[in-house]
């Protein structure tokens, strides 16, 4: 399954790190009283009482932990990839936001709480803070300190949560666009809204309802019984902490518990259950972060030349990254992100599953296609030479050991796909898209089903931690007012192929069928009825969604709208919406 990112450009050159698991120690567990160094093992997060079938007794839950807990491990490559570019204005923060009908008197703001506390107690990334000596990056390091009661817990998930009243387009496009919500001492935040009725006055006048982002995803309708309102779950954590699929199965944990059978006290009992199984523990060596990326990834064979091997196939992979084209580029002001999106119908949904499935591809195969044929129509003439290049992002779980660990961590990779530039006269549109589609399914399956792919994951990693790492070297000494620009390299005139470049066109996160994700059944009483999702992005960035969510597909563009040619962007988009109609309907 194609997980999400908002990926660093691929394709530069970079420094590398040996082929080994991360060059950082062990989880460790410190505080005050010196507690014994943690093992290697992790306390299962998702081995927890079903809450929806057996209903735990009360527990014995300890007024204060005998010493104040604290777990600390250093960043993994990829995590450190993303933790130092986020430092200053969220770059990659990510957001999940699902719209649902439930019962009013179900939905109360205790419920919600309670929940909540009860994610953060079995997913502990999510209340982690990352610390780092000045300008010593590698030894950034996430540090976890557990509460000394059940209590204190719970007030540390209410000053991470805010229930509001507001609109979805208002609680998306403020996370966005306006001042950061996270940061590294708060890298999860729950924004919860009711949506307000419909002849209720917005709470700040002054705020408009965003034109970029119309509201396409029209509710059902309610049926009779209690009482009925729409909500608005948001879900914003850093990048650093997990990713697309991280945020996706804790969604439907959050949707399990609240709407699920157990009262509200139930819930209270379910809570002080799992925190004390997890932190009043005998020994208290066990370590609740979940591992590294790096470290859950098989390791490199034990072979002398085995990592010669892997260094030369991954130079040999990022020489073949050729893309030689890019969305015309216009700044017209400060960063600002948009996020229209748009979804079919169960029944348009059907009929184009049904027509990939002729053809022998998925939804994403086409969605690729698609874009590269929409953009050889509205491109000005010329560079087709070069093919169009779009990157994005591959889940890594298949390739860890189980691991009895919370699921809340990042492990993606990244890989390209290239395609022509040009459609050729003696073939119609319709024979291209399936042409390329084939060709895009042959990429996929050679990136992520090559023996080669861990090792490239690794090298992938170590070269973008190195690369973040300059970066911040030269952010930090900007903001010191001690920078200075680097030396011009001295051209040397070699009998050397010129460089060819490695610019994407786009990034494309194709999330595949997250009703396989979501267990609507096992909590009837909510009706889950749309998703968003994306993440704040650098000036210039654009990134497209496409999944299928409650029987629909749903495609979404996440961009800067002051850093592209508004016309360009205009025609690309409706150039796919149109080509998804005209091919697929």
């Amino acid at each position: 399954m194609i997980d999400t990112v908002l990926a660093n450009s691929i394709g530069k050159q970079g420094a590398y790190l040996p082929l080994t698991p991360p060059y950082t120690p062990a989880r460790s567990r410190v505080n005050s009283a010196e507690l014994p160094a943690a093992s290697a093992s992790s306390e299962s997060a998702e081995n927890h009482v079903d809450p929806a079938t057996h209903l735990p007794t009360p527990p014995h839950t300890p007024a204060k932990l005998p010493s104040q807990a604290v777990w600390e491990r250093r960043l993994g490559d990829t995590e450190l990839s993303y933790f130092l570019p986020s430092r200053a204005e969220g770059v990659n923060d990510m957001y999940l936001c699902i719209d649902f009908n439930a019962p009013s008197a179900l939905v109360t703001d205790a419920r919600v709480h309670t929940v909540w506390a009860i994610l953060r107690t079995r997913h502990p990334l999510l209340g982690a803070q990352v610390r780092m000596q000045e300008g010593e990056y590698d030894s950034a390091s996430f540090r976890y300190s557990a509460t000394g009661s059940a209590g204190e817990e719970l007030d540390r998930a209410s000053e991470n949560l805010r229930i509001s009243t507001q609109t979805k387009d208002e609680v998306i496009l403020d996370y966005l666009n306006g001042p950061r919500l996270l940061s590294k001492e708060q890298p999860a935040y729950l924004l919860f809204a009711r949506e307000r009725p419909t002849s209720a006055p917005p709470a700040d006048e002054t705020r408009p309802t965003p034109e970029a982002s119309p509201r396409l995803d029209t509710p059902p309708a309610v049926t009779e019984g209690p009482e009925q309102a729409e909500f608005h779950f948001c879900l914003c954590t850093t990048h650093y902490l997990g990713d697309g699929m991280a945020l996706h199965k804790t969604a439907n944990e959050f949707f399990h518990l609240l709407g699920g059978e157990l009262s509200e006290s139930d819930l209270t009992e379910l809570f002080e259950r799992e925190w004390a199984e997890r932190y009043d523990l005998p020994g208290g060596d066990q370590s609740p972060l979940p591992e590294a990326l790096e470290a859950k990834l098989p390791p490199v064979p034990i072979r002398s030349f085995a990592p010669q091997a892997a260094h030369v196939d991954f130079e040999n992979m990022k020489r073949k990254t050729i893309g030689g084209h890019i969305m015309p580029r216009q700044k017209l002001g400060p960063r600002k992100t948009t996020v229209p999106t748009v979804p079919f119908s169960k029944e348009e949904t059907k009929q184009l599953l049904k027509e990939c499935k002729k053809h022998g591809v998925t939804i994403s195969h086409v969605i690729f296609a698609l874009c590269n044929l929409v953009w050889a129509g509205i491109k000005l003439p010329g560079g087709e030479a070069l093919p169009t290049m779009m990157y994005s992002a591959a889940n890594l779980r298949q390739y860890f050991a189980h691991i009895p660990e919370s699921h809340f961590y990042l492990a993606v990779g990244y890989f390209n796909i290239m395609l022509p530039s040009f459609i050729p006269r003696t073939l119609t549109p319709s024979q291209v898209l399936w042409h390329r589609s084939q060709s895009v399914k042959r990429q996929m399956n050679a990136a992520v089903g090559s023996k080669m792919f861990v090792s490239r994951a690794r090298l992938m990693a170590a070269e973008r931690a190195e690369q973040a790492k300059r970066w911040a070297a030269e952010d930090d000494a900007r903001a010191a007012g001690n920078w200075t620009p680097p030396t011009p390299p001295v051209p040397v005139h070699m009998d050397t192929q010129p460089k060819v470049p490695s610019q994407a066109l786009l990034g494309l996160s194709m999330l595949g069928n997250l009703d396989a994700i979501y267990a609507h059944a096992s909590y009837r009483r909510l009706e889950l009825h749309g998703l968003t999702t994306g993440s704040r992005q650098r000036g210039g960035a654009m990134l497209l969604f496409a999944y299928t969510f409650a029987g629909r597909l749903w495609l979404s563009l996440g961009y800067d709208e002051n850093g592209f040619e508004k016309e360009s962007v205009g025609r690309f988009w409706n150039g796919l919406l149109e080509g998804v109609r005209e091919h697929l309907l």
